[in-house]
């Protein structure tokens, strides 16, 4: 961690909360079009076939991407680097198999 860039960003963030109301900006607007970008974006997931892990996997990603976030992970390996979320992907691919199998 970065400690005084965390500490300059918590003040930024603090002076910003602050005068907030004194800056000309249309908080409905630009709470509008984020919300119109997002749905958008969702709506394009849900339209691509994907499985139904993908697209809660795609949708939570968009959320995140605009700052919507319950701060839980709705799968264990989001924190994993690439490598290891492919490596995630052959699990998977596996335990389908073991299951198809045991049928």
């Amino acid at each position: 961690m970065k400690l005084k860039l965390e500490l300059l960003s918590s003040q930024l963030a603090k002076m910003m909360r602050e005068n907030i109301e004194a800056l000309d900006i249309d908080a409905d607007q630009v709470a509008d079009s984020a919300a119109l970008s997002a749905l958008d974006e969702i709506k394009s997931v849900i339209n691509e076939g994907l499985s139904d892990f993908d697209i809660v996997h795609r949708i939570v990603n968009i959320l995140q991407k605009y700052n919507i976030d319950t701060g839980v992970c709705h799968n264990p390996f989001c924190f994993l680097d690439k490598d290891a979320r492919e490596s995630e992907k052959v699990i998977e691919e596996y335990v389908k198999r073991q299951r198809s199998i045991s049928l």
